[in-house]
């Protein structure tokens, strides 16, 4: 861990016309693989902190909807997800094999 603390290089998050390209790129790779053209579409909002990932995430599951009913215009919402690792003791449950018969 302290390697990867002291040595580690930051990654710069790609600019619009790097994005551009990837598209383009995971396009082609969708339309090869199902054997189509898929449609273009819309890119997300772009903030500061709007991750390569999300951007991938959303091309395909607008291609995937699209190519399985063509009619189909997607509106996906992208919204935050806060992580929190904290325990929740209301999803902790006694096991079948602790409880007394």
């Amino acid at each position: 861990m302290r390697t990867i603390r002291e040595k580690s290089i930051p990654l710069k998050r790609p600019d619009s016309k790097a994005i551009d390209e990837i598209y383009k790129k995971i396009r082609s790779i969708h339309g090869a693989g199902y054997g189509w053209n898929p449609l273009d579409v819309s890119s997300i909002e772009t903030l500061g902190t709007t991750r390569l990932r999300e951007h991938i995430r959303k091309w395909i599951t607008e291609w995937d909807l699209t190519y399985l009913d063509q009619g189909y215009k997607p509106d996906i919402e992208v919204i935050e997800v806060k992580q929190d690792y904290s325990e929740n003791g209301d999803l902790e449950v006694e096991s079948e094999d602790n409880s007394e018969a």
